[in-house]
């Protein structure tokens, strides 16, 4: 089907369904794949015409797809591909040089949001349906948006450059990582708070910066509450979303932690503390609960074999399954 081209990038929706992939022929194609048939659903055919896909990114609920490529600047193509057209919905001229945007995704909290970043600056974007006035009445059209505010900073670069990023879900936060372990944090809020509802992207700002790591930070991911990094020092830190030390990962056989990826399902657990410390007699009559959110069955775990966290509360540090690719 590639007939021979190399496959340059691909994304996935949050489930992991929908496959979207771009290879680097010089007559290149986008294709959207239903993973549970390995069939493809859609495909594009040169849609960035004589320029290559240089970054594709599929939102989480799979409604939208972002493709990227470079003529003198980068130019963002944002469709919804499910529509069956061969053309954009809306196109974006975004003033960065070839090859500079190191990443590119969606908001998995919020479709109509994305971020482009450079090994020096980040840029945060949004998609909507474009208004115009008539007779003084402000009136929505059937045509599409792109808009994008470049992120200042006003940080030292003896943090070193931008390497990834990543969405917090409770604090409307975004993380942003360094090649000298720094971490910048931007938000809407100046304070930490839980539970931030986001406003128009415009407020977004930046909000401080701090050193957490020795390395250079490869991969940043928040899931489940829980913020985690890899490093070029083959270690994995997982935090809180105020960026409090939980738990770490060093010393395996793992010198340089390219990228961490988790189980696409949360996990399923129930947690005993029996007054002799073991699984006995009785532990196998203990009938475990199934959870409504992912239909299994829990997995029984004794919290004196669980590993605790840096926390005052010395709490049980558990997180999905996970993958590092070094």
């Amino acid at each position: 089907l590639f007939q021979r081209h190399v496959v340059s990038c691909i994304a996935s929706d949050r489930q992991g369904k929908w496959l979207v992939t771009a290879d680097s022929g010089p007559e290149n194609i986008v294709i959207i794949w239903d993973s549970s048939d390995n069939f493809p659903q859609r495909t594009l055919f040169s849609p960035h015409r004589d320029i290559k896909v240089s970054r594709v990114a599929l939102s989480a609920d799979a409604k939208y797809l972002l493709t990227l490529g470079y003529k003198e600047k980068a130019v963002l193509f944002w469709w919804i591909w499910s529509f069956g057209e061969d053309k954009p919905h809306a196109v974006l001229e975004v003033n960065l040089p070839r090859d500079s945007v190191v990443a590119m995704d969606f908001n998995p909290y919020n479709s109509e949001q994305f971020l482009l970043m450079s090994k020096r600056d980040i840029f945060i974007g949004v998609s909507g349906k474009m208004f115009v006035t008539e007779r003084g009445e402000r009136k929505e059209t059937d045509k599409y948006e792109l808009k994008v505010k470049k992120l200042e900073t006003t940080i030292s670069p003896d943090f070193g450059k931008l390497t990834c990023f990543t969405f917090v879900q409770d604090t409307a936060q975004i993380l942003v990582a360094t090649s000298r372990g720094a971490v910048l944090v931007f938000g809407y809020t100046i304070q930490y708070q839980q539970k931030v509802q986001p406003t128009s992207f415009e407020n977004l700002r930046f909000v401080k910066v701090f050193r957490i790591e020795k390395y250079k930070i490869n991969v940043i991911t928040s899931i489940d509450g829980v913020i985690t990094t890899g490093n070029n020092g083959g270690e994995i830190h997982f935090y809180d979303e105020q960026m409090k030390l939980l738990y770490w990962i060093h010393g395996f056989q793992v010198d340089n932690v390219r990228h961490i990826s988790f189980n696409i399902s949360p996990r399923s657990y129930q947690i005993f503390d029996p007054e002799c410390n073991k699984p006995c007699l009785c532990w196998e009559k203990v009938v475990p609960e199934i959870d409504p959110e992912t239909g299994h069955l829990k997995q029984k775990l004794l919290k004196q074999q669980l590993r605790s966290d840096a926390s005052v509360g010395g709490k049980p540090i558990i997180v999905r399954d996970f993958i590092v690719c070094k």
